[in-house]
């Protein structure tokens, strides 16, 4: 009985401290709906301003080569002459060259970045932007990359324009005319309209024009450029690219894929001429020499005073014919 007692006890005693642990959170259940609430609105803000990724994959098939890139092998041979391999780790290497990815940014037009304000984020359109930006890239060399214009359109011909941070020692603030001339500094610069097909835009909307170093870019694409790991043997080289924009990397490695083929054509190009060069420098070498092995018996034969031996050829016929007709004339 006694122990039985105790088990009471003990149940009770827990039921009573189980009921004071919830009476005190209860009081405090206006802060845990507080936080909760606060949790989902900061969850929500962080899921709208962050932008979504995209995963863009492009496959290059790399073939054999079996050209040789020293003339050297080519005529004489040598201890890598049959050793030819697919060089995938390598062609990957040379598609995240900086000089590459440099030019195919610059024929892309990569220096300007177009975006739309929106709500939680601004997006970026590419080609789906209402306007177009026009300046000659030789003659403004240092763009205003610290500067960002922003623009809205105000009816079918104008714009208002305004320049966050000044360049040159100017600041834009006011309203333009499409294909008007403007000046910020000593940067010139055009403003187009551009229709784009099954989009539309309303007049309150509100566009981002901010510009780019290309050095910079061309280092931010490297490390975005991703190479799968290839099995032993393979010849498919795969690169990849997480990005928020995937038209626009789409355009940026079959660019880079038409700039590694003219490039390796060059370069092709220009080992079979340098091996056609080498191979004539090598018959020329050849072609003297062999002059000058015949000067030099020529010159051997006049110091040593040589007949030709074609003339001792016919004295010597000469004399067997006419040495039977003394014999007549003596008997």
């Amino acid at each position: 009985m006694q122990e039985e007692q105790l088990l009471e006890s003990a149940e009770r005693q827990e039921i009573s401290n189980l009921k004071d642990t919830l009476v005190r959170h209860l009081k405090k259940w206006p802060w845990i709906v507080l936080c909760v609430i606060a949790g989902v609105f900061v969850s929500y803000f962080y899921l709208q301003s962050k932008p979504n990724k995209f995963r863009v994959e492009g496959k290059v098939f790399i073939k054999k080569s079996q050209q040789f890139s020293d003339p050297n092998e080519l005529l004489f041979g040598g201890r890598n002459s049959f050793r030819r391999s697919n060089g995938i780790t390598d062609e990957a290497v040379m598609f995240k060259s900086f000089p590459i990815i440099k030019s195919t940014l610059r024929e892309l037009d990569f220096d300007v970045t177009y975006r739309k304000k929106g709500r939680f984020k601004s997006l970026e359109l590419y080609q789906n932007s209402p306007i177009k930006i026009e300046f000659d890239r030789k003659l403004n060399e240092n763009l205003p990359l610290r500067t960002v214009l922003e623009i809205q359109l105000v009816g079918n011909n104008e714009f208002k324009l305004y320049a966050e941070k000044p360049f040159g020692g100017e600041v834009l603030d006011g309203i333009f005319k499409f294909n008007q001339a403007i000046k910020l500094g000593s940067f010139n610069f055009v403003i187009r309209k551009n229709v784009v097909q099954g989009v539309s835009y309303k007049p309150e909307d509100v566009f981002y024009v901010s510009f780019n170093s290309i050095e910079k870019s061309a280092y931010a694409y490297r490390n975005m450029l991703k190479f799968d790991e290839v099995e032993v043997g393979s010849s498919i080289l795969t690169m990849s690219m997480n990005t928020a924009v995937p038209q626009k990397s789409i355009d940026f490695i079959d660019r880079l894929v038409e700039k590694y083929i003219d490039q390796n054509l060059t370069e092709k190009n220009k080992v079979a001429e340098n091996t056609v060069a080498f191979i004539d420098r090598q018959l020329k070498i050849i072609s003297d020499s062999l002059n000058n092995k015949e000067a030099n018996l020529e010159d051997f034969k006049s110091s040593n005073q040589m007949a030709d031996l074609s003339m001792e050829g016919q004295m010597l016929s000469l004399i067997h014919i006419s040495e039977p007709t003394r014999q007549a004339e003596i008997s």
